[in-house]
């Protein structure tokens, strides 16, 4: 799956070094930002459709 967040208006994207500093401070910031690109409607089980929390590794 391809995501371009350059098209999505609702998914800002860093311009800059300083700006994707500022927009992911420390790793969580980062998965936050990627779950939300991948699940825009919130996380939804591939298997079995079920809408819910992802499992987290970190």
């Amino acid at each position: 799956m391809v995501i371009d967040v350059l098209d999505r208006g609702d998914l800002p994207f860093p311009g800059s070094l300083p700006e994707f500093q500022r927009m992911f401070p420390d790793e969580a910031a980062c998965m936050a930002y990627l779950e939300r690109a991948r699940w825009s409607d919130g996380f939804i089980c591939d298997h079995c459709g079920l809408l819910g929390e992802p499992y987290r590794f970190a």
